[in-house]
Order: structure tokens, then C-alpha cells, then sequence
């Protein structure tokens, strides 16, 4: 039976246990009153290096050390770091370098590093062994960045050498310091791991939980997030059920570590605040500070003002659902809102280049063009020159969007955006279009976009 909560709403690690009182000489600020604390370890400091994931994740489970009756300690956050590192590059180099390779994570990447490498107190694995007394990472991160890209690129038809991961392990090791396999603490000789399994608590004790609406309710899913490496999934609730989940934690003394995004100009670590503004803004405004974020987000204007219809140009809304609904036209308008977001979700496809398999976004291809017996797939990161034929990649492509312009062009619709008489416009590129082919590819555009939404 799970016992205890890890809630999680995004990826970069704000941990709030209990907020203290200010000091009576500190200047009129933000004050806070104390509702119930919960005994914690001390704050640690992160300093230069994007590993708030593990600082916040590793404070928690000390207090929850403490709270299932266990001696104060201090568990090596670069241990952690580390050993996270090292496992995020074989998924890298395995990935081909397809996904991030950065600082970021999630709680779940320390309680698993724990059960998959155990964990030793700071005092016996500090993890800086380059010169500072906290942890600075641009260096390490860039040297780690470049000898993992170094491997993929210099692979030798796809197959790695067999001493990558010594290499790996050997800067590592230069950076944060040899991993021990045995140690004494307080007297007693352990591992990592039988260390680990000396702490009264247990890391499967431990889900997380979030609240996310672009999921089913009750059940789990992966949060489509870069510094989700590991494609751990989270338990989705809805928000008033999450928390209460929250609020009967803190009633019973247990605490809480809770994950969001802090890149928010109401959130400042410094000052350690975090501010959501009471004032309403209006449907139209929310829309233009949306757009300013995202472009791609999908607008559905509800109202009982039929002259939202217009406005909804200025944000490039989908459509508009006028008060009171009707359950045909909510319907049509719902479908026409999902197309439009699938069209926008990333899909991936394979192509095969002298026995090497590549990984391409369909998001990414402009156009396909055939040039004697090769195909070209020309896309934003630069163009990928392939054996085959047009007819082929016409069939490996016909559920993504894509439709002839002319015998030598295969189109994205999504990167359309004009159309002449005798021409088309994708990515900024003019392409010939054929007069047999024009009625078909137009139709094609209009059924791509729903019947002429943006």
C-alpha cells in the first residue's frame, strides 16, 4: 500500500515544507503566518547548477526520515546527479541524441536513482572535486554535451565503440570524484546499497501525482516535458481531488514535495515568493497573453457575444461557440478544435540512410522532392538525401499531411502558407504547381485545416 505522496505538476523543483515568519528587523515585505510545521533538514544551497530536482527531492526524504523516527542526515545530492548523468546518456546515445541531455529532471529520477544505485551521506561523497565549494555545472555540462555528441556522430555504421561508457565514466569520475563502494558511517561499515536499505523509508512508498486536463482523469501518463528523460508517468486527478490529497498530507505531519515550473515572473527564488496576481483580465486578453507564449495553442471562444467572432482574427482563434450551447454545433466545433491539435502534435517517422535507421519529425519536413532515383526531404534543420522514389515516400507519409504540388513535389500542408496560380509557397520556398494537380492539392489543404480554419 502506498503511504506517502510525491505530488508533481512539472519538471523544474520548488521545495516549500513551511513557510517562516520574517525576522521583526527584516524590511515590510511579503509576511506569512506559520499554519503547521513539519520537522525538516536544513535548506541546502544548489548554487550554479540546475539540479533543483535533486536538492528539493533529497530534502524531503530526509524529512521523511526524520518523520518515520530516523537520525538527521544529509544524503549526497551529486551522488544522485551523477549516477543520473550517467544513466541519462545511454538513453542519449541510444536515442541517437533525439531527446535533451541537460541539468533538469524530476523527483522520480532520485527515487529511482536510489533504487537502482543506493545513496551515502554527503560527507562521504561531496561531489566536488574541481575546485569550488558548491556545485558550478557550465563547464561540466558542456564538456559531457560534447563527448556525448562526439560518440554519436563518430559511430562507425551505427555500431559504438565498447569503451564509450569508460570514457564517460572516467570524466565523470575526474569531476565529481570516485564513486566508493564501501564506507563507514557512525561506526558501521555499508554500501550504497545496503545503506540505502538501513533508511526507514522505502522508495516505492512514493508516487506522484499531478493534474493536467489534456489527459483522462484516473489514470497514469507520461508528461511530455524535455527533462522527463526517463518517461516516468504521474497519477492524474482532478485539481480539487489533488489537493485534498495535499491538504490531508499536511493535517496527518507528513510533508510534501511539490514540482512546478519556475519561470514565471511572479516566482522569485531569491526572495523565495510566489505570486498569483487576484486581478480578472477578460477572455480576449487572456487570449493575446496566450498567443504571446504560444502560437500554436488552440483558441475556442464560448460566449454570447456574436462580435467575439471577429476579435477571435486578432488571436487567430479556431472558432467561436455561441450561448447557449447547442450539443450539434459544441460537437462540430470540438472535432474541428482536435484536428487542429493533432496537426500540431509532433509525429516521428524512420528512414533508413546506409544501414543507419534516423528518427525525423514530420513537423520538421518543408517538402519531399524526387531528383533522378534519390529523394530529397527538405526540413528545417537542413536536407536529408535518400534512395527511393516519390511514389514510396508518398506512402510513407500519406497520414501526415502531405499532398503533390506538381511529379516532383511532395508538400507539407502545415507549412503552406500561399498560394498562386501556378505556384505554392512552403517555408518560405515557391514550388511549380502543376494545373492537374492544383483542384486536388487545394482540397487537400482545405481538408487538412478543417474547412479553412488557421
Amino acid at each position: 500500500m502506498k503511504k506517502f505522496l510525491l505530488t508533481a505538476l512539472a519538471f523544474c523543483t520548488a521545495f516549500a515544507a513551511a513557510a517562516q515568519t520574517p525576522a521583526a528587523t527584516e524590511p515590510e515585505g511579503y509576511r506569512f503566518t506559520d499554519v503547521r510545521l513539519i520537522p525538516m533538514t536544513p535548506v541546502k544551497d544548489q548554487h550554479r547548477s540546475g539540479t533543483c530536482w535533486c536538492y528539493s527531492t533529497l530534502s524531503f526524504l530526509e524529512g521523511e526520515i526524520l518523520r518515520a523516527g530516523g537520525r538527521p542526515v544529509h544524503l549526497s545530492e551529486m551522488w544522485i546527479v551523477r549516477h543520473t548523468f550517467m544513466d541519462k546518456a545511454v538513453k542519449y546515445v541510444r536515442m541517437h541524441g533525439e531527446i535533451n541531455f541537460a541539468e533538469g529532471g524530476a523527483s522520480h529520477d532520485v527515487t529511482e536513482g536510489i533504487k537502482n544505485h543506493g545513496i551515502v551521506p554527503q560527507e562521504v561523497y561531496p561531489g566536488l572535486n574541481y575546485g569550488t565549494e558548491k556545485p558550478v555545472f557550465g563547464e561540466l555540462d558542456a564538456a559531457l554535451k560534447a563527448y556525448l555528441d562526439a560518440v554519436i556522430k563518430a559511430r562507425n555504421n551505427g555500431v559504438l565503440t565498447t569503451a564509450w561508457q569508460d570514457g564517460l565514466n572516467a570524466l565523470l569520475d575526474t569531476y565529481f570524484g570516485v564513486r566508493p563502494e564501501k564506507f563507514t558511517y557512525e561506526g558501521k561499515e555499508y554500501t550504497p546499497e545496503s545503506f540505502a536499505a538501513s533508511l526507514p523509508i522505502k522508495m516505492d512508498d512514493y508516487v506522484s501525482i499531478a493534474s493536467f486536463t489534456h489527459h483522462p482523469f484516473y489514470s497514469e501518463f507520461i508528461i511530455e516535458v524535455p527533462d522527463n528523460w526517463m518517461w516516468e508517468t504521474v497519477y492524474n486527478v482532478p485539481l480539487e481531488e489533488m489537493m485534498a490529497v495535499v491538504d490531508n498530507a499536511m493535517a496527518n505531519n507528513y510533508s510534501i514535495e511539490w514540482s512546478t515550473d519556475v519561470s514565471e515572473k511572479g516566482f522569485d527564488r531569491i526572495k523565495a515568493i510566489g505570486i498569483i496576481p487576484e486581478t480578472d483580465i477578460d477572455g480576449m486578453e487572456a487570449s493575446r497573453r496566450l498567443r504571446e507564449i504560444d502560437n500554436k495553442v488552440v483558441l475556442v471562444f464560448v460566449t454570447n457575444m456574436a462580435q467575439y467572432a471577429i476579435k477571435g482574427y486578432e488571436v487567430n482563434a479556431v472558432d467561436f461557440i455561441l450561448k447557449p450551447l447547442q450539443y450539434y454545433d459544441f460537437n462540430m466545433k470540438m472535432k474541428k478544435a482536435v484536428r487542429v491539435v493533432q496537426q500540431y502534435s509532433e509525429k516521428y517517422f524512420m528512414l533508413s540512410e546506409g544501414g543507419v535507421k534516423r528518427r525525423i519529425c514530420v513537423n520538421d519536413v518543408i517538402y519531399v522532392e524526387v531528383m533522378v532515383h534519390n529523394v530529397v526531404y527538405h526540413t528545417e534543420k537542413g536536407n536529408i538525401e535518400i534512395k527511393g522514389s516519390l511514389k514510396e515516400t508518398e506512402k510513407l507519409l500519406e497520414s501526415y499531411g502531405f499532398a503533390r504540388c506538381n511529379n516532383c513535389y511532395l508538400v507539407s500542408l502545415r507549412h503552406v502558407t500561399e498560394i498562386g496560380k501556378n505556384t505554392v509557397i512552403a517555408g518560405g520556398e515557391e514550388l511549380q504547381m502543376s494545373r492537374p494537380k492544383r483542384k486536388a492539392f487545394i482540397k487537400s489543404l482545405a481538408d487538412f485545416y478543417g474547412g479553412g480554419c488557421n
